[in-house]
Parts: structure tokens; sequence; C-alpha cells
């Protein structure tokens, strides 16, 4: 009966320290945003924009909008706009041509996403080391 009881012990034990395991978050987690996260600078108050070139999502309240080819900015919105991971179309407030954290994303059925922070990305280090870690894979 001892036996049986330490059987039973350790095969609880062990299955709680893997579900502790498993629902860690990993430091190589290569999610969109954890990419553009290492590639982002200090947070800024406004750029600069004549248009919006290019946008995308990474992440529940994240997402990085271009404002030129070579110019990409990490925003980060209020996490009550739970819409942003659906968007299909949207549009950027600016003052005089400056986008700021008084701005917003506004979203094709007009929800309005305060921006939180802005963070300016290193697009060519990011791009020279994507190159890089091709030419090591190859």
């Amino acid at each position: 009966m001892s036996y049986m009881k330490s059987i039973i012990t350790s095969c609880v034990v062990a299955a709680s320290l893997a579900g502790c395991v498993s629902g860690a978050p990993r430091a190589n987690d290569h999610t969109p945003a954890n990419d553009y996260l290492a590639y982002a600078g200090a947070p800024i108050d406004s750029f600069h924009i004549n248009r919006l070139d290019n946008w995308q999502v990474v992440g529940p309240n994240q997402l990085v909008l271009w404002s030129t080819p070579w110019q990409a900015y990490l925003v980060t919105v209020w996490s009550s706009c739970s819409q942003l991971p659906f968007a299909n179309r949207l549009a950027v407030t600016s003052t005089v041509g400056s986008v700021s954290k008084f701005e917003s994303i506004v979203l094709r059925n007009g929800t309005r996403c305060p921006i939180d922070e802005i963070r300016p990305i290193d697009l060519k280090q990011m791009q020279a080391d994507r190159a890089l870690r091709q030419d090591t894979q190859a």
C-alpha cells in the first residue's frame, strides 16, 4: 500500500512539474512581436508620416507601421483595443503629418485604438541579421 502511494505521489509531482515547464514562456519564442521588439529602440514621442506605406499586426495590441519602405515603427495601442488582431484595413490619425501618443489607430469598423507607445525599428540591422542567419543555415 505504501509503495502504491509513493508511485501515485511521484506521478502527481511529475505531472505538476511538466505543466509548469510547458506553461512557462520560452526565451526563444519567435513571434512577430518578439522579432520586431528585438530591433525596437527606446520609446519616442512621435514620428513624421506623409502617408502610411504599409502595416502589419504583430500582437494583440501591437502593430508595425511603415512610413516609408525603410522606416518602420512598433506601435503599441491600449490593451482595451481587442479588435486590432482582426483588422484588415486601418488608418492612423496624425496632426500636421506627425503621429504621436495622442493619436489613434482607427479600424475599418470605426473603433479607435489610442496609441500607448511608439518605438522606431532598426530595419537595416534586422535585415542584416536575417541575411546572416540565412547564410549560416545554407
